[in-house]
């Protein structure tokens, strides 16, 4: 259908990627789709409005294959600032933050993921609905039918982009609730795991002013755990 619409670059692009071999597998599926999402926005970004339109409906849809699909290619475009004035940014922020109570756990993975593209397509964003993005973070960390921890790590991750981008005053108020939540994945048998929760550790105390008496305690008492992780097995916890 693409090279039929005169769009072989978006094809030839999924195709280096590994797009179209991702999208046959149900378990990499969505990362074929955010494939092909970041292909349309470097080749073919007028036609991406009438997608989006399509696929906000889909985000609806009874089938979770259809909601995963629509929520990946969606989230993908938040990665980018160069649909410029294409399209809406304050409705996808809103579809991604419905998605997140969707009954999928990669639905609900995708839109935090979603949330946190958005420190690098449009910080300006972040820093005006800094509370409203924390708390989606927080809450998706505390994610309670996510047996995998895979909402929770993208959550971490998404947490160390957000950071930076909000303004101190939004900040404080769930910093230990942070440092504390984390602090069991500094030892979880998962690398991916292991190294997500230290870095937003480690994003975590450039907040410390001295005034945070209780961050500050949180900081000394990881300590002991990040000097024994010097020896971790994997070299991304090392790092």
């Amino acid at each position: 259908m693409l090279t039929y619409g005169g769009n072989d670059e978006v094809m030839q692009s999924v195709e280096a990627d590994g797009g179209w071999e991702n999208m046959k597998k149900e378990e990499t599926h969505y990362v074929g789709v955010s494939s092909l999402s970041s292909a349309m926005v470097r080749h073919a970004a007028p036609k991406v409005p009438v997608i989006i339109k399509d696929l906000q409906s889909a985000q609806g849809s009874v089938y979770d294959g259809q909601r995963i699909t629509a929520t990946a290619f969606l989230a993908q475009l938040l990665l980018s600032s160069d649909l410029g004035g294409l399209i809406l940014l304050d409705p996808l922020m809103e579809n991604m933050t419905s998605r997140l109570k969707d009954s999928s756990v990669t639905v609900r993975m995708l839109a935090v993921r979603g949330l946190g593209n958005i420190a690098s397509g449009y910080p300006e964003k972040v820093r005006k609905h800094g509370t409203h993005l924390l708390t989606a973070m927080i809450n998706a960390m505390d994610d309670r039918d996510d047996p995998e921890h895979i909402v929770t790590q993208e959550a971490m991750s998404s947490l160390c982009r957000l950071l930076p981008h909000i303004p101190d005053t939004d900040l404080y108020s769930l910093l230990i609730h942070t440092a504390i939540r984390i602090r069991p994945f500094f030892d979880h048998e998962r690398t991916d795991l292991r190294t997500a929760s230290i870095m937003l550790f480690g994003t975590l105390s450039k907040f410390v002013s001295g005034q945070e008496e209780v961050l500050s305690e949180q900081i000394l008492n990881g300590l002991v755990t990040l000097l024994l992780h010097l020896q971790d097995p994997k070299p991304d916890v090392v790092k």
